[in-house]
């Protein structure tokens, strides 16, 4: 079994995702010889793009997609636009994406791409050029009828356009290929909701199986960006008490409850407010408040900086990628903490892209209360099938979430008789 020295490696993002790989697998019986295949990806791609700039020079930009799996036939996952994710990053979350298209059962496994880039560093008409130039990169290499593009944070409706636009020149079916796309070129209703009904569902579902009423909860929010503003105004128009919240500078607390309308009337387009008071404090310090629950929606955190065991929440609810190790999860798991990982939590984008697509190959669209109500009923069956295994095999959410997925694609390359 693939084994990760924790002192040295937690931010490691591969070899974290992959010894979450090995420990599901070998929980549910496999043997490495068995399984090694689904430790390295199909296929990885790296390019560069060269891309002229407004004001006449030229950059480099370095681009990837990874198909983690071709057990299935078939890939789906999304284009990351960041500066800081590298190959590693990639890989792992193409592997992640495998977890998630089989938690809802999807008939994909997973993929992933990245531009290291700023997108905020960049004009309007440099993101088209540099847009078209990853389609134009990567077409014919993974870019075809077996790999699906979806759309992902700063990769919103209107990249996803210039890439449908792009690729419409070369590939007829491109309205299968694109997910994310506008509304007016084929894509679908509710897209901008998948994200919020995908983690509103998890949050309810949660404390309906653990008991508790949102009006009677109190929550930290490790995290106010797009993600946790969110979170924050649906809990707190819900009746929850939000007696925590943090960015990148520190944390905010109050037991009695924050004004959330007043913060985010206040923060600025990246999320920020606690600059704007004297008695914030750090943002360790937040995660270490008691609370009933903790939902963590921090972009890409430093794992090493979160002392899990140091936690005081009943319920921790993952909203965005890369956090617990499954060592971690089963700390708190056995002190009585209910974890609920971002792979069941967040599987709402992956949903959708699936909806998107099946309306594409059949030329009809769904109305967004039928679009809606397929999302909510995918993610509730989602739920139960995890909580269900993970009950019946005495484990936690997370190693449920990867041992019902990958059931299924060690189940998928036998039939194709691979091993």
């Amino acid at each position: 079994m693939l084994m990760m020295n924790e002192s040295t490696n937690e931010n490691d993002v591969l070899l974290v995702t992959k010894e979450q790989y090995a420990t599901a697998l070998d929980k549910l019986g496999y043997t490495e010889k068995d399984y090694f295949f689904l430790l390295e990806p199909a296929q990885l791609m790296r390019v560069n793009l060269p891309l002229k700039l407004d004001d006449g020079t030229c950059r480099l930009f370095t681009a990837y997609r990874v198909q983690h799996t071709l057990a299935k036939g078939s890939t789906m996952g999304g284009v990351i636009c960041h500066p800081n994710y590298d190959e590693n990053d990639v890989q792992s979350l193409a592997m992640m994406m495998s977890v998630k298209t089989g938690i809802a059962n999807l008939p994909f496994a997973g993929a992933k791409g990245l531009i290291v880039c700023d997108p905020r560093e960049l004009s309007y008409r440099e993101m088209e050029r540099l847009s078209r130039s990853y389609i134009r990169a990567l077409y014919g290499r993974t870019i075809n009828h077996n790999d699906i593009l979806t759309s992902e944070g700063q990769a919103n409706t209107q990249m996803m356009a210039w890439m449908y636009d792009e690729l419409s020149y070369f590939n007829e079916n491109a309205n299968c290929v694109i997910m994310g796309k506008p509304y007016e070129l084929g894509g679908t209703y509710s897209r901008e909701k998948a994200m919020a009904i995908s983690l509103i569902t998890t949050i309810n579902e949660t404390l309906k199986r653990n008991q508790l009423n949102l009006q009677d909860t109190s929550i930290v929010i490790d995290g106010f960006g797009k993600v946790g503003s969110f979170l924050a105004q649906y809990v707190h128009q819900k009746g929850a008490k939000v007696v925590g919240l943090s960015d990148q500078y520190g944390g905010l607390y109050e037991e009695d409850g924050l004004d959330i309308d007043y913060l985010l009337d206040r923060r600025d387009s990246f999320g920020t407010v606690t600059k704007l008071f004297k008695k914030s404090i750090s943002v360790e310090e937040l995660r270490e408040k008691t609370c009933d629950v903790l939902l963590l929606a921090s972009e890409k955190p430093d794992m090493k900086a979160i002392n899990f065991e140091n936690l005081d929440a009943s319920i921790v609810i993952e909203a965005t990628n890369h956090f617990m190790t499954l060592s971690q999860t089963n700390k708190l798991t056995q002190k009585g903490v209910v974890i609920v990982p971002n792979l069941l939590a967040t599987v709402g984008n992956e949903i959708i892209s699936n909806l998107e697509w099946i309306q594409a190959k059949q030329g009809y669209r769904w109305s967004a209360d039928e679009v809606e109500q397929k999302l909510k009923a995918i993610m509730v069956q989602s739920f139960e099938d995890v909580s269900y295994l993970a009950n019946s095999r005495k484990v936690d959410l997370q190693l449920a979430s990867y041992m019902y997925s990958l059931r299924l694609l060690m189940e998928a390359q036998r039939f194709r008789g691979s091993y």
